[in-house]
């Protein structure tokens, strides 16, 4: 229909994009939810290393916790894995790799440091458990919400494309420059490839 090879390749790269924002959409939802997880399992953690200077313990008392998902299910994974057999520091390796945001991973990371080099758990824990609260407290007095605002700008951008199309098939005018001309068709290509950039750029940061 658009008689244009370039136009056609750019307009078919934006609904190409469709499953990478749901999946970029899927992961900070699963990040912020890790995030009002964090000081609960923190607590947890740190509770029971006041009883016992053991890492092992205290990911099964906090496994048996009743977190909720993604941390609890994580933490309970990786409690089975040990149990099994499996190498401390290998199931903790896997709970990096399972985590969905960066947050979750630095705790992660000073758990493994831990597991290899030991030390005092429960100041560990309570120094990660006041670094969080801070994050928290200031997350809250911004009300920064990385999932609601990624959801925002996806559908603004939905919305441009959705005006931009209104516009050509309700005028006249810009139907026949931008659909029966070449220099038309060519600047919709443009425009085109440059909303599927923004998109991929946007996913990025």
């Amino acid at each position: 229909y658009m008689n244009n090879l370039f136009a056609s390749m750019a307009l078919s790269a934006i609904p190409g994009s469709f499953p990478y924002i749901l999946y970029d959409i899927y992961i900070n939802y699963a990040e912020e939810r890790e995030q009002k997880q964090i000081i609960s399992l923190l607590m947890i953690l740190s509770k029971w290393s006041a009883v016992r200077n053991d890492l092992i313990f205290c990911m099964q008392k906090a496994a048996k916790a009743n977190l909720k998902k993604p941390l609890g299910e994580i933490v309970e994974n990786a409690v089975i894995r040990i149990e099994r057999g499996m190498d401390s520091v290998k199931a903790i390796a896997l709970m990096e790799k399972e985590a969905a945001g960066e947050n979750f991973r630095y705790i992660v990371k000073n758990i493994k440091i831990s597991a290899i080099k030991g030390g005092n758990l429960m100041e560990l824990f309570r120094n990660m458990e006041d670094q969080f609260f801070k994050i928290t407290e200031e997350l809250h007095k911004r009300k920064v919400s990385t999932f609601r605002d990624r959801v925002a700008v996806y559908f603004t951008m939905a919305l441009v494309g959705w005006v931009g199309y209104y516009f050509i098939s309700s005028n006249p005018s810009a139907y026949e420059f931008y659909l029966n001309t070449q220099t038309g068709k060519n600047l919709i290509g443009i425009l085109g490839l440059l909303f599927f950039a923004a998109t991929m750029i946007y996913m990025k940061k």
